[in-house]
């Protein structure tokens, strides 16, 4: 048995995948229940409750040829893309004017040149699939458990309501403020500021479609990047819900004790005022925002316990940012 131990569903469904395609064929292909993702853990520190039905996080996600390479490995790539919209290319614009600096083609480029396609998608939608997949092959799973004790040697998990669960490999996916991290270094390993920070939007394509000098950011459905000093915003279609997914990257004002808040549309306007007017009316178009810190960690010495059957993944030891 492999215990998946995440504090999101999504977060930790998406980060199995960055784990390599042994994870479905050594675990997942055997038609009986050898996974279990236990959702909540917390080792004392905090319970977050999740229900077993698919649940909205976040909004876009881009869905690179190396990840859709496996889904295809894995035989739920027209799952996929059946939730998924393929873009047209890649578009970096001037912030000042929206003048094209450089374009990407990615039809047919990335199947011709990777083999597997690049999409887009809302992140629940992508999470709805993997999670049905994983519900077939008979992953069992734990919503909002709460582990009180985490033994690397056997290994083996306490919940609060004093089931334990044994298993071969325990995997430490929940996420930047890990407590499996804890539970394997011995100490806190705290994530640190960066500096930056994003605005997080939707809005509806029926308004876009509305505004005749907007449409073409809809044509194709491409991934358009303003490129500016100290700050990018990206934009792109989703297929489901009717929605363009808009983030602006630029230098961080939330305060220390907040990670995630709500962002006033005005303050965004405000901020990127001498942009790009196409840009500066998409954000017109926003009804609310949110605005998150964007944090990162240092490297860790180590990722797994000696015992070879307690290893952590994803954002839980190698955490990344949204650029380069």
């Amino acid at each position: 048995m492999l215990l998946l131990l995440g504090v999101a569903l999504a977060d930790s469904l998406l980060q199995s995948v960055s784990a390599g395609p042994a994870t479905k064929s050594s675990y997942l292909s055997k038609q009986q229940p050898l996974v279990r993702y236990v959702d909540a853990v917390s080792c004392g520190a905090f319970n977050c409750l999740r229900t077993n039905a698919a649940y909205k996080i976040g909004a876009g996600i881009q869905i690179p040829c190396n990840a859709t390479r496996i889904f295809k490995k894995w035989d739920i790539l027209e799952a996929v893309q059946s939730r998924s919209l393929r873009p047209s290319g890649i578009v970096l614009k001037s912030y000042r004017d929206g003048t094209v600096l450089s374009t990407q083609t990615l039809v047919p480029y990335a199947e011709d040149r990777y083999g597997a396609p690049y999409l887009l998608a809302h992140r629940a939608d992508l999470v709805k699939v993997l999670a049905d997949e994983a519900f077939r092959l008979g992953v069992v799973f734990r919503f909002g458990s709460v582990v009180t004790e985490l033994n690397a040697v056997k290994p083996s998990i306490l919940l609060r309501n004093g089931e334990e669960h044994r298993a071969d490999v325990v995997l430490g996916a929940d996420g930047l403020n890990s407590t499996c991290r804890i539970a394997l270094l011995g100490q806190a390993h705290a994530p640190s500021s960066t500096g930056d920070m994003a605005y997080r939007f939707t809005v509806k394509i029926d308004d876009i479609m509305r505004q005749e000098d907007l449409c073409e950011l809809l044509d194709g459905y491409p991934v358009i990047c303003w490129m500016g000093p100290y700050a990018h915003a990206v934009c792109y279609q989703l297929k489901q819900d009717g929605l363009c997914n808009v983030v602006l990257l630029c230098p961080d004002n939330i305060t220390e004790i907040a990670t995630v808040s709500k962002a006033d549309v005005e303050e965004i306007k405000e901020r990127f005022s001498n942009w790009d007017p196409k840009l500066r009316k998409l954000i017109e178009l926003a009804t609310g925002a949110l605005k998150w810190k964007l944090q990162i960690m240092g490297p860790l010495d180590i990722w797994s316990h000696s015992s070879g059957r307690f290893v952590l993944i994803g954002d839980a030891c190698h955490s990344t940012l949204p650029y380069l």
